[in-house]
Protein backbone atom coordinates (compact mmCIF):
# COMPACT_ATOMS: atom_id res chain seq x y z
CA UNK A 1 0.00 0.00 0.00
CA UNK A 2 1.68 3.25 -1.03
CA UNK A 3 0.64 5.77 0.97
CA UNK A 4 0.51 10.03 0.07
CA UNK A 5 0.53 13.33 1.75
CA UNK A 6 -2.35 15.75 1.56
CA UNK A 7 -1.29 18.98 -0.58
CA UNK A 8 0.30 22.13 1.36
CA UNK A 9 2.00 25.05 0.55
CA UNK A 10 5.65 24.41 0.69
CA UNK A 11 6.18 27.59 3.83
CA UNK A 12 3.38 25.02 5.83
CA UNK A 13 5.73 21.74 5.82
CA UNK A 14 8.85 23.59 6.61
CA UNK A 15 7.12 25.32 9.43
CA UNK A 16 6.26 21.46 10.34
CA UNK A 17 9.67 20.43 10.42
CA UNK A 18 11.85 23.59 11.14
CA UNK A 19 9.50 24.94 14.12
CA UNK A 20 7.88 21.88 15.30
CA UNK A 21 10.77 19.83 15.07
CA UNK A 22 8.08 16.67 13.93
CA UNK A 23 5.48 16.27 11.18
CA UNK A 24 2.16 13.69 11.43
CA UNK A 25 1.00 13.13 8.38
CA UNK A 26 -2.14 12.19 7.14
CA UNK A 27 -1.70 9.57 4.33
CA UNK A 28 -4.26 8.39 1.62
CA UNK A 29 -4.27 6.40 -1.55
CA UNK A 30 -2.44 8.40 -3.82
CA UNK A 31 -3.51 8.60 -7.81
CA UNK A 32 -1.64 6.99 -10.08
CA UNK A 33 2.94 7.32 -10.27
CA UNK A 34 3.14 11.11 -11.84
CA UNK A 35 5.87 12.97 -12.34
CA UNK A 36 5.59 15.36 -9.42
CA UNK A 37 5.32 12.46 -6.96
CA UNK A 38 8.15 11.20 -4.65
CA UNK A 39 8.20 7.79 -3.53
CA UNK A 40 10.05 6.94 -0.25
CA UNK A 41 10.17 2.93 0.14
CA UNK A 42 10.24 2.47 3.69
CA UNK A 43 10.36 -1.21 6.03
CA UNK A 44 6.84 -1.97 7.09
CA UNK A 45 8.35 -2.43 10.61
CA UNK A 46 7.70 0.56 13.40
CA UNK A 47 10.96 1.83 14.63
CA UNK A 48 10.29 4.91 17.04
CA UNK A 49 11.24 8.19 16.64
CA UNK A 50 11.91 7.62 13.21
CA UNK A 51 9.15 5.81 11.12
CA UNK A 52 5.55 5.08 13.06
CA UNK A 53 2.20 4.48 11.93
CA UNK A 54 0.41 5.87 14.62
CA UNK A 55 -3.24 4.85 12.86
CA UNK A 56 -4.51 3.46 9.57
CA UNK A 57 -3.94 6.66 7.96
CA UNK A 58 -1.06 8.27 10.09
CA UNK A 59 2.22 7.91 9.36
CA UNK A 60 5.11 10.00 11.48
CA UNK A 61 8.72 10.19 12.13
CA UNK A 62 12.03 11.45 11.09
CA UNK A 63 11.34 9.89 7.96
CA UNK A 64 8.35 11.82 6.96
CA UNK A 65 9.64 15.27 8.50
CA UNK A 66 12.67 14.31 6.43
CA UNK A 67 10.80 13.89 3.07
CA UNK A 68 8.62 16.60 3.64
CA UNK A 69 11.31 19.09 3.74
CA UNK A 70 12.85 17.56 0.33
CA UNK A 71 9.39 17.43 -1.09
CA UNK A 72 9.23 20.99 -0.17
CA UNK A 73 12.25 21.94 -1.57
CA UNK A 74 11.65 19.83 -4.74
CA UNK A 75 8.26 20.76 -5.27
CA UNK A 76 6.95 16.88 -5.09
CA UNK A 77 4.03 15.56 -3.73
CA UNK A 78 5.32 13.24 -0.81
CA UNK A 79 4.46 9.36 -0.77
CA UNK A 80 5.76 6.24 1.12
CA UNK A 81 5.75 3.21 0.10
CA UNK A 82 5.80 0.27 3.60
CA UNK A 83 7.08 -2.62 2.27
CA UNK A 84 9.12 -5.54 4.08
CA UNK A 85 12.37 -4.40 4.06
CA UNK A 86 14.18 -6.63 0.89
CA UNK A 87 11.11 -5.76 -0.92
CA UNK A 88 11.21 -2.17 -0.02
CA UNK A 89 14.98 -2.10 -1.65
CA UNK A 90 13.74 -4.25 -5.16
CA UNK A 91 11.44 -1.61 -5.87
CA UNK A 92 13.73 0.73 -5.62
CA UNK A 93 16.12 -1.05 -7.87
CA UNK A 94 13.22 -1.76 -10.47
CA UNK A 95 12.06 1.98 -10.45
CA UNK A 96 8.67 1.11 -8.50
CA UNK A 97 9.80 3.41 -5.45
CA UNK A 98 12.11 6.14 -6.35
CA UNK A 99 14.42 6.11 -3.23
CA UNK A 100 14.65 4.78 0.64
CA UNK A 101 17.31 6.41 3.32
CA UNK A 102 20.00 3.17 4.24
CA UNK A 103 23.52 2.35 3.59
CA UNK A 104 25.56 2.76 1.03
CA UNK A 105 26.80 -0.38 0.08
CA UNK A 106 28.64 -1.54 -3.36
CA UNK A 107 25.51 -3.33 -3.72
CA UNK A 108 23.04 -0.73 -3.30
CA UNK A 109 25.38 1.69 -5.01
CA UNK A 110 25.16 -0.60 -8.31
CA UNK A 111 21.17 0.66 -8.97
CA UNK A 112 21.06 4.03 -6.98
CA UNK A 113 22.93 7.09 -5.92
CA UNK A 114 23.94 8.22 -2.95
CA UNK A 115 23.37 11.12 -0.95
CA UNK A 116 27.27 13.11 -0.16
CA UNK A 117 25.56 13.92 3.41
CA UNK A 118 24.04 11.52 5.74
CA UNK A 119 20.48 11.58 7.13
CA UNK A 120 21.82 10.33 10.60
CA UNK A 121 24.49 8.05 12.03
CA UNK A 122 23.96 5.27 13.94
CA UNK A 123 26.13 2.87 16.28
CA UNK A 124 26.17 -0.79 16.46
CA UNK A 125 26.48 -2.60 19.79
CA UNK A 126 26.21 -5.90 20.91
CA UNK A 127 23.01 -8.14 22.04
CA UNK A 128 22.86 -11.20 24.14
CA UNK A 129 20.46 -13.97 25.67
CA UNK A 130 20.39 -13.21 29.61
CA UNK A 131 22.47 -15.61 31.32
CA UNK A 132 24.80 -17.07 28.37
CA UNK A 133 27.20 -19.15 29.24
CA UNK A 134 29.86 -17.39 27.95
CA UNK A 135 28.13 -13.72 29.25
CA UNK A 136 31.46 -12.26 30.62
CA UNK A 137 33.60 -13.15 27.18
CA UNK A 138 30.76 -11.63 25.72
CA UNK A 139 30.98 -8.90 27.81
CA UNK A 140 34.86 -8.35 27.16
CA UNK A 141 34.43 -8.10 23.42
CA UNK A 142 35.32 -4.56 21.95
CA UNK A 143 35.84 -5.23 18.31
CA UNK A 144 34.40 -7.55 15.40
CA UNK A 145 37.66 -9.25 15.09
CA UNK A 146 37.33 -10.24 18.58
CA UNK A 147 33.85 -11.77 17.47
CA UNK A 148 35.09 -13.62 15.07
CA UNK A 149 38.02 -15.08 17.43
CA UNK A 150 35.78 -15.68 19.95
CA UNK A 151 33.39 -17.94 17.59
CA UNK A 152 30.41 -16.51 18.58
CA UNK A 153 27.60 -16.91 16.01
CA UNK A 154 25.08 -13.69 15.18
CA UNK A 155 21.61 -13.47 13.59
CA UNK A 156 20.27 -10.31 11.42
CA UNK A 157 17.28 -9.82 8.94
CA UNK A 158 17.45 -10.12 5.45
CA UNK A 159 18.36 -6.64 3.88
CA UNK A 160 20.83 -6.01 6.55
CA UNK A 161 23.60 -4.19 4.64
CA UNK A 162 26.02 -3.23 7.36
CA UNK A 163 25.50 -6.74 8.47
CA UNK A 164 26.16 -8.36 5.20
CA UNK A 165 29.77 -5.86 4.19
CA UNK A 166 31.25 -6.06 7.90
CA UNK A 167 30.08 -8.69 9.94
CA UNK A 168 29.39 -11.81 7.33
CA UNK A 169 32.20 -10.93 5.08
CA UNK A 170 34.63 -10.86 8.09
CA UNK A 171 33.48 -14.45 8.22
CA UNK A 172 31.67 -14.58 11.52
CA UNK A 173 28.96 -16.76 11.49
CA UNK A 174 25.37 -15.22 10.64
CA UNK A 175 22.12 -16.27 10.51
CA UNK A 176 19.69 -14.32 9.01
CA UNK A 177 15.66 -14.26 8.98
CA UNK A 178 12.77 -12.00 7.44
CA UNK A 179 12.41 -9.24 10.13
CA UNK A 180 14.01 -7.37 13.98
CA UNK A 181 10.60 -9.13 15.63
CA UNK A 182 12.02 -12.71 14.28
CA UNK A 183 15.66 -11.86 15.10
CA UNK A 184 15.06 -10.85 18.40
CA UNK A 185 13.03 -13.73 18.98
CA UNK A 186 15.98 -16.06 18.03
CA UNK A 187 18.39 -14.67 19.85
CA UNK A 188 15.66 -14.95 23.13
CA UNK A 189 15.51 -18.81 22.27
CA UNK A 190 19.66 -19.29 22.04
CA UNK A 191 19.72 -20.18 18.31
CA UNK A 192 22.37 -17.64 17.74
CA UNK A 193 24.81 -16.09 20.49
CA UNK A 194 24.63 -12.18 19.32
CA UNK A 195 23.02 -9.81 17.34
CA UNK A 196 24.63 -6.76 16.26
CA UNK A 197 22.79 -3.95 15.47
CA UNK A 198 21.58 -0.17 16.59
CA UNK A 199 20.03 0.83 19.88
CA UNK A 200 17.45 3.32 18.71
CA UNK A 201 16.27 0.17 16.57
CA UNK A 202 16.57 -2.74 19.33
CA UNK A 203 15.28 -1.12 22.23
CA UNK A 204 12.24 -0.13 21.32
CA UNK A 205 11.54 -3.35 19.30
CA UNK A 206 12.69 -5.00 23.18
CA UNK A 207 9.85 -3.08 24.64
CA UNK A 208 7.78 -3.63 22.43
CA UNK A 209 8.04 -7.81 22.83
CA UNK A 210 8.27 -7.69 25.94
CA UNK A 211 11.71 -9.26 26.40
CA UNK A 212 14.13 -5.93 27.79
CA UNK A 213 14.78 -8.15 30.29
CA UNK A 214 15.44 -10.81 28.71
CA UNK A 215 17.96 -9.49 26.34
CA UNK A 216 21.06 -7.26 27.13
CA UNK A 217 23.55 -5.00 25.43
CA UNK A 218 26.93 -5.01 26.06
CA UNK A 219 26.81 -1.39 25.17
CA UNK A 220 30.32 -1.15 23.64
CA UNK A 221 30.39 0.52 20.21
CA UNK A 222 31.43 -1.37 17.86
CA UNK A 223 30.64 0.40 15.15
CA UNK A 224 29.49 3.38 13.33
CA UNK A 225 27.18 3.73 9.68
CA UNK A 226 25.74 6.63 7.90
CA UNK A 227 22.10 6.41 6.59
CA UNK A 228 22.01 8.34 3.47
CA UNK A 229 19.35 8.83 0.66
CA UNK A 230 19.89 6.27 -2.21
CA UNK A 231 17.98 7.58 -5.06
CA UNK A 232 17.45 4.62 -7.79
CA UNK A 233 18.91 5.13 -10.93
CA UNK A 234 15.58 4.12 -12.63
CA UNK A 235 13.87 6.67 -10.99
CA UNK A 236 12.32 9.52 -13.32
CA UNK A 237 13.89 11.82 -10.76
CA UNK A 238 17.69 10.73 -11.23
CA UNK A 239 18.64 13.26 -14.30
CA UNK A 240 17.89 16.10 -11.25
CA UNK A 241 20.46 13.67 -9.20
CA UNK A 242 22.69 16.93 -8.44
CA UNK A 243 20.12 19.57 -7.47
CA UNK A 244 18.50 16.75 -4.96
CA UNK A 245 21.84 15.94 -3.27
CA UNK A 246 22.38 19.71 -2.60
CA UNK A 247 19.03 19.77 -1.20
CA UNK A 248 19.48 16.80 0.91
CA UNK A 249 22.72 18.76 2.33
CA UNK A 250 20.74 21.99 2.90
CA UNK A 251 18.56 19.89 5.41
CA UNK A 252 20.84 18.10 7.39
CA UNK A 253 23.08 20.59 8.01
CA UNK A 254 20.40 23.03 9.25
CA UNK A 255 20.32 23.60 13.48
CA UNK A 256 16.68 23.14 12.90
CA UNK A 257 16.93 19.39 11.69
CA UNK A 258 19.99 18.69 14.20
CA UNK A 259 17.72 19.41 17.06
CA UNK A 260 14.63 17.68 15.61
CA UNK A 261 16.91 14.13 15.20
CA UNK A 262 17.95 15.10 18.46
CA UNK A 263 14.60 15.40 19.88
CA UNK A 264 13.30 12.07 17.88
CA UNK A 265 15.88 9.76 18.56
CA UNK A 266 18.34 10.72 20.83
CA UNK A 267 21.50 10.82 17.99
CA UNK A 268 23.17 14.16 17.89
CA UNK A 269 26.06 13.53 14.85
Amino acid sequence: MRYSVGKRPVSALLAILFAAFFSAAAWSDPPPRADGSFVLAVGDEQWAGIQTWTGPDSFSGLYASFLEALCGKMGWTPAFEPLPWARAQKSVELGGADAFIAIATPGRLEYAAASDSAVFTLFFTIYYAKDHPREAEIKSLKTLEDVLASGFSTVSNRGNGWHIENVEKLGIPTSWVSDDTTMLRFLAARRADLIIDTPVSMHSKLAALGIENRILSTGVHIGETRLVLLLGKKSPHYPDWPRINSAVTEIVRSPSWRSLLKDLTGLDE
